[in-house]
C-alpha cells in the first residue's frame, strides 16, 4: 500500500480495483503527455502538429474518464481533488490547442518571417503553461 499523505487515510492499493487501475493508467498518460510535449521552435511544425493531436486525444481520454460521474466515490480515495485534476487537464488541453494553432500558422506560413520569434515565444509560453498544468494535475494523484 502506498504511504498516505498527512491528514489522509491510507490509500488502498490502486491495482486492487478497476477504478484505481484506470487512475494509474490516466496518471501514466499525463506523464507521457508531459514528457512528449514538442520543443517550442518552428522546425518540423507539421510533425509536431501531428504529435500534439495525439497528445490532445490522450488528454481528452483522461478528462472524460476523471469527469465520469460513475464511481466518483471510488476515485476520490485515489485523488486529493478530482475537480483540480479536471481543471488542470482542461487547462493543459487549452494550451495544446494554442500550440496546435501556432504550429499550423507556422506550417502554412501565415506568420511573416519577422514575426516568427514572437510566435516561438508564444509556443514556449504555452508549452510551459501546459507542462505546469500537467504537473499540478499529477500532484493530485495519491497513487
Amino acid at each position: 500500500m502506498p504511504p498516505s499523505r498527512p491528514g489522509r487515510k491510507n490509500v488502498p492499493d490502486p491495482k486492487s480495483s478497476a477504478e484505481g487501475q484506470k487512475l494509474l493508467d490516466y496518471k501514466k498518460m499525463l506523464k507521457k503527455v508531459q514528457k512528449e510535449l514538442p520543443e517550442a521552435d518552428a522546425r518540423n511544425a507539421e510533425e509536431k502538429e501531428r504529435n500534439l493531436e495525439t497528445l490532445k486525444n490522450d488528454l481528452d481520454v483522461v478528462l472524460k474518464g476523471v469527469k465520469d460521474p460513475r464511481n466518483k466515490s471510488k476515485r476520490d480515495q485515489f485523488l486529493d481533488s478530482q475537480d483540480a485534476v479536471v481543471e488542470k487537464v482542461d487547462e493543459a488541453i487549452g494550451e495544446v490547442e494554442v500550440m496546435l494553432s501556432l504550429f499550423d500558422d507556422l506550417r502554412q506560413e501565415r506568420i511573416e518571417v519577422k514575426d516568427k520569434p514572437v510566435a516561438v515565444r508564444e509556443l514556449r509560453k504555452s508549452r510551459n503553461k501546459c507542462s505546469d498544468a500537467l504537473e499540478e494535475a499529477l500532484g493530485q494523484f495519491l497513487i
